[in-house]
């Protein structure tokens, strides 16, 4: 009797293991599509936005991975979400207008101890209208058409005119 009840005991944790292996399927599964295509580049998008996106709970549970890879970003997206954005790095034109890509510099924008907001000329690329027009790294541009630089039109920064005067651009 010891012997048939330690092979009932042994057949029900096998059943009981199998139904919990089988059980442990999600529907959160994504199939798996030939690398290179767009459902897999899709794929890592997801992946890479369920690490990163600050809002990763609200992304959809089963979105199309058959729409175009900018398509299914923004599928992803929060609607209230303004500020996200895909580029693919081969093509330029993906890339969002820029001071950067359309003039050849990029620039922080910073407060001085006194309060003052200022903006600070982090590099300037070559052959470049920036450089054309004698953007230097580390310049600071402190007016724009003679309005000082506040935080609200820092990020208004498209065209420059500068002339050099100790280190500093002024517009």
């Amino acid at each position: 009797m010891g012997n048939n009840f330690f092979k009932t005991q042994l057949l029900a944790l096998i059943i009981l293991s199998f139904s919990i292996i089988s059980c442990n399927r999600t529907d959160d599964e994504v199939p798996n599509f030939p690398e290179g295509s767009t459902e897999s580049v899709n794929v890592w998008v997801q992946d890479s936005m369920r690490r990163y996106y600050y809002w990763a709970d609200h992304m959809p549970p089963k979105p199309n991975y058959h729409l175009p890879v900018k398509d299914f970003f923004k599928s992803l997206l929060l609607p209230q979400d303004r500020f996200s954005f895909i580029v693919n790095t081969s093509d330029a034109s993906t890339y969002p207008r820029s001071v950067r890509n359309m003039y050849g510099f990029d620039y922080a924008v910073l407060q001085l101890e006194n309060g003052e907001i200022v903006t600070v000329i982090k590099l300037v690329l070559k052959n470049s209208p920036a450089l054309n027009a004698g953007l230097e790294r580390g310049m600071i541009i402190k007016k724009i058409d003679g309005q000082n630089i506040t935080a609200y039109n820092a990020e208004q920064l498209t065209l420059i005119y500068c002339r050099k005067n100790d280190d500093r651009a002024y517009l």
